[in-house]
């Protein structure tokens, strides 16, 4: 059997990449239809609470933002997580270890991890498409300043943070091989992602303490500084800084999933666990 050579990109790729985006874009009507109701009650509660908030303190910015600089915040958090945690939106890894669904990408020269991380970001550039309308509509009504500049030094850091994401999906749904179920460890996951990268609170309205902790952890590095790049309404680290802790994280996390692929695969039955 012929080993699948590597280059960076190749047609099986292109492949896992089409197969998804046709799939996701197969019923295109109930696609945006729960698109714009996810934007929508993501975007509700925090309107309702930062609303609150400023109108009890009778104030017109927090930490030097707007109330509407905070909405436009949670809005690009809404996106940005979307894309981090789109691989787990399936859990399609560990359906398929339990089901010996594998067995073609064992038969086949076909790299399994990489073509599941291909499959991913078909939902991946979606959403960036989605954020891209986004910010040009809410330039547009509020005017944000966001410059073309800012968006694409943004662009590889979510290209980077939406890979972690994978892998972090990636390496606990390969657990599979061992345990019967995943599904408690990722809402663990998704919590912890979600509150480290500053979905819910802003890392600036944390404590130095939780912040200092959270440094050790990929988890602001998927989210929160990321959006910082994009619209610099707080400070962050520089962006070569965030580049290499990012390019950090990928390689520690490729190595471990690759290490969990193989021994796993030592146990594997053939007919799913």
């Amino acid at each position: 059997m012929k080993k699948q050579k590597k280059y960076f990109l190749n047609a099986i790729d292109l492949v896992a990449f089409n197969m998804e985006l046709k799939k996701i874009l197969s019923y295109p009507l109930e696609f945006w239809a729960n698109t714009l109701g996810l934007i929508l009650v993501n975007i509700l509660i925090p309107y309702c609470i930062w609303q609150a908030i400023f109108k009890a303190r009778n104030i017109t910015e927090m930490y030097n933002l707007s109330f509407n600089q905070f909405i436009f915040y949670f809005l690009c958090c809404y996106f940005v997580s979307a894309s981090v945690l789109g691989a787990m939106s399936k859990g399609s890894i560990s359906q398929e270890i339990y089901q010996g669904n594998i067995n073609k990408f064992i038969i086949y020269p076909i790299q399994y991890l990489r073509f599941k991380f291909f499959n991913s970001l078909a939902y991946s550039f979606i959403i960036l498409i989605e954020l891209i309308i986004t910010i040009c509509v809410h330039k547009l009504i509020f005017g944000n300043q966001i410059t073309i500049l800012a968006f694409i030094e943004f662009l590889p850091t979510l290209i980077l943070s939406t890979t972690i994401g994978f892998l972090l999906v990636a390496n606990l749904e390969l657990l599979s091989f061992w345990v019967d179920s995943v599904w408690n460890l990722q809402v663990i996951l998704r919590l912890f992602i979600q509150m480290g990268g500053g979905l819910f609170l802003p890392l600036f309205l944390m404590s130095e303490s939780i912040r200092h902790f959270l440094y050790f952890t990929p988890f602001p590095y998927l989210i929160y500084y990321p959006i910082g790049i994009l619209t610099k309404f707080y400070s962050v680290i520089p962006l070569h800084h965030l580049l290499i802790i990012q390019l950090f994280w990928i390689g520690f996390l490729l190595l471990l999933a690759q290490s969990l692929w193989k021994k796993g695969l030592k146990q594997y039955s053939g007919i799913g666990i």
